[in-house]
Formats: C-alpha cells, structure tokens, sequence
C-alpha cells in the first residue's frame, strides 16, 4: 500500500498561519523542524491528513492545519501502530486527530464534518526530508497500538511507568496526545483505574502544592517514592515517557503460509529485514 505527499507545511506557532513547505526536516524522536507540535515525549509530532478529505470539505491543503497531505494511501484504513516511510523519513502512526474548536472556527466548518476525519498524528521514529512528491509507503510494522478511549490511554502509559517512578498529569497528557484542559479529567481517571487494579498511582499531579490521597500516597510509598506527610511528592524528579512511544516493532508476515513474523530492534528507525521461511 503506498500514496504520495501532495503538500507539506508547518505550524511555527499556536494559532500562527500554516507555512506551505516543499520540503520538512524531521528530526528523530523529536518532531519537525520550527514545528511547535516538536518534543520528545509528545504523540502529536506530525499530522498526516488524507486529500480526499479535504477535497470533499473543499478546504485547500493545510486546511486542517496538516503538517503532511497524502494521496492514495488510504490513511483512513490505517491503524495506531502503523508505520510509514515518507522520503527519509519514518513514522508511527499514534492516534486519531481529533478537531479541536479552533479548527472549526478558522474554516467556518461544522465540527461533525471533520469527526474522526481530521487525520492521523504521529511520532518521528527515524529523521531525515520529506519532499512534495514522495512516495508514502507502509512498511509493513506494526508497533504497539495506543488505545482510542481516553481512560484507556491513561491506562496504557500507567502500566509503562516502572515502579518506583512517576508521572505528572502534564506529561500523561502529551503522551497520550490530549489538550491541556484534560488536566483537569486526571484525578477521575486516575480514581477509577486505581479501582480497577491499575497502577494508575504513578501517575501524579505536577506544580506546587498538588497533593495525592492516603491510598494514592501509600502506594507510592511502598514502591520507595518519597510522598510527604501532606500527600506531595518530595523532590518529584518525573521519569520521561518516551521509549514506550518507540517500542520494539513486529514485522508482519506478508504471507503466513510462507512467511514468519519477527521482533526487530528500533533504534534511529526500522531495522532492514529479509523474511524468514
């Protein structure tokens, strides 16, 4: 399966005009180039939009602030964990785009027009260019699935923190590729993962005087993290989630009578690999 970039363009920053590219540099693990969208420990580094969305809208390319426009892929069929070759460039795909307000406002659209349409984000997994007119192919990897449902987002960066380490809300929230506002939701999700056996008690509000409860506390205590009397944790130095948003790749076999699948390695991108029979 394979398209082909049509159009490129960066976002310099919040609520800047997109800036039409012929061509992006993308660095691995960290984004692109004067990209505000560009950090390590971020699920939104890229976003891939399909043309044959935007066709059907009638909006221009970058007209739901796309970094990367595709033709041909089908990147609608395509799933969390994918990974494409665009150029020198590779990515995994992370989660679904969802449209924010703005994105409303700016091209005068009823939101129900672009739900679930607005493409697919992803992180930069090997560096390199991408140029107008290069070929988008799927490798053929598939890395871990990051789940839709929001609670279940936080449940999988729960259980990818060690023991003994700790996550601020901040950094769950970027990981998981979710605004600012969804600070607030945390607690909640916390509260009801706890309940469901999850090791939802790393995850930890940041900032000063933001405290956990006894039980929250208690566990933390008894995987050796430093919680104070009053419920904050004492010099909170957090674990960076980044490793789990490039976690080892399975290649998938393209005939299963013929072929095996194999885990591959993935260190400045998706190692070569003839297949096995």
């Amino acid at each position: 399966m394979s398209g082909v970039v049509e159009a490129l363009g960066r976002k310099p920053a919040k609520g800047a005009a997109m800036e039409p590219c012929d061509e992006l540099v993308c660095h691995e693990r960290w984004g692109i180039d004067g990209d505000r969208a560009a950090q390590p420990d971020s699920a939104r580094q890229v976003l891939l939009v399909d043309k044959g969305v935007l066709d059907e809208i009638g909006l221009p390319h970058g007209g739901l602030r796309e970094n990367v426009t595709v033709a041909g892929l089908g990147l609608d069929q395509l799933s969390s964990g994918t990974a494409l070759a665009l150029g020198e460039v590779q990515l995994r795909l992370t989660i679904v785009c969802d449209p924010c307000a703005a994105i409303g406002h700016s091209a005068d659209l009823d939101h129900s027009r672009v739900h679930r349409r607005r493409g697919m984000l992803g992180v930069v997994a090997a560096g390199g260019r991408v140029r107008r007119g290069d070929v988008v192919a799927d490798l053929g990897v598939a890395y871990e699935p990051i789940p839709d449902a929001v609670l279940r987002r936080c449940e999988w960066v729960a259980r990818r923190v060690p023991p003994g380490e700790v996550l601020t809300f901040d950094q769950v929230r970027r990981a998981i590729g979710m605004a600012k506002g969804y600070v607030r939701t945390m607690p909640r999700h916390v509260r009801r993962l706890m309940d469901e056996g999850a090791p939802a008690h790393r995850l930890v509000p940041g900032g000063q005087g933001a405290a956990v409860d006894a039980e929250q506390a208690a566990a933390l205590r008894a995987e050796g993290v430093a919680v104070g009397d009053d419920g904050r944790v004492d010099q909170l130095t957090p674990w960076r989630f980044v490793e789990p948003l490039y976690a080892p790749a399975r290649w998938v076999a393209r005939n299963a009578s013929t072929s095996a699948t194999r885990t591959v390695r993935v260190s400045g991108g998706i190692e070569s690999s003839s297949t096995e029979r």
